[in-house]
């Protein structure tokens, strides 16, 4: 070996030196130098410092700001104590506001409650008395009633006592026409009246007359002065000349198209000298297809007859 041939330094040695890979032997450490590591550390601690530094300043000031040592922080928990003071005052003036009012709508709904009852109090008196007056009143007029039927039944005894004593009776009976189906008028003259007597219309009323073996009180009474009054009568037993019958039954057919109506015509029969054909026709029965009618539903004359008309519900129609 030389002598002037000293060792020489790696390269890595060397400031600013970056190894190639021709320049790397199997005796270099795979990982990069440590000084990089280093920082990165060095770097985590002063992180680590600063929040440490922040926390317990954070600490001290909460601490010397709440302290009450200190003449703001005395001064601000009295203003909070004053404000929750004024805050509870407001509160029980609220309540004491809330509490008035309910007393007060309290004593409103006593008040109206004991009007109520006034009231009721005041109505049901008032029905108690219209009660009673309707009773008294009822009574009075059952009273009158019974004065009055009293009085009117010893005046119909009175009548009865002196028509009797007087003998009244009907005479001159006269028959007239035919008035309705079956049925014709009578007239009578009452007979043994008083000249001067006041009840002579209720004498008529009371005095029977015998048509065909049956009495028949009149149907109205005529007083027609100096002593004449007048009965007359509707009598509607055995008088076959009034009694008028249909007969020549007739189909004439529908009424009109899906009307579902059949006219049937019937000819009125036995009808009376001077009798209303109206009023026959209206009055005399008939049965016909299992049905009864008191009259015709429809009368008209045709020459010199009347007919009369129904109208019968048919499906076929």
């Amino acid at each position: 070996m030389p002598l002037n041939s000293s060792p020489q330094p790696p390269p890595s040695y060397y400031p600013h030196y970056s190894a190639t890979e021709s320049d790397r032997s199997e005796n270099d450490p795979l990982q990069p130098h440590g000084r990089k590591q280093q920082n990165t550390q060095a770097d985590i601690r002063l992180i680590v410092y600063r929040l440490l530094g922040l926390f317990v300043a954070f600490i001290l000031f909460r601490h010397f700001n709440n302290c009450p040592l200190y003449p703001s922080t005395m001064d601000q928990i009295r203003m909070g104590w004053e404000k929750e003071k004024y805050d509870h005052w407001v509160r029980i003036q609220q309540w004491n506001q809330e509490e008035q009012n309910h007393t007060q709508v309290h004593r409103q709904w006593e008040l109206e409650a004991q009007a109520h009852l006034r009231q009721q109090e005041r109505l049901r008196q008032k029905w108690q008395e219209e009660i009673k007056d309707q009773e008294n009143q009822r009574k009075r007029w059952k009273w009158e009633e019974e004065n009055h039927n009293r009085l009117e039944e010893e005046r119909r005894g009175r009548e009865e006592e002196e028509r009797l004593k007087h003998n009244m009776y009907w005479d001159r009976v006269e028959t007239h026409q035919c008035t309705t189906y079956a049925t014709r008028e009578y007239s009578a003259q009452l007979m043994n009246l008083p000249f001067n007597w006041t009840h002579r219309v209720e004498a008529c009323k009371a005095t029977p007359l015998v048509v065909h073996g049956v009495s028949h009180f009149p149907s109205t009474c005529e007083d027609k002065g100096r002593g004449v009054v007048i009965g007359r009568w509707e009598i509607d037993q055995n008088e076959p000349a009034c009694a008028t019958y249909w007969r020549a039954y007739s189909d004439k057919g529908c009424t009109s198209e899906r009307s579902g109506k059949r006219r049937i015509e019937h000819y009125l029969e036995n009808l009376p000298e001077g009798g209303d054909w109206r009023e026959f026709c209206a009055t005399t029965p008939i049965s016909f297809h299992g049905m009864h009618f008191v009259g015709a539903q429809e009368c008209f004359q045709r020459g010199l007859g009347t007919y009369g008309n129904w109208e019968l519900d048919d499906n076929r129609c």
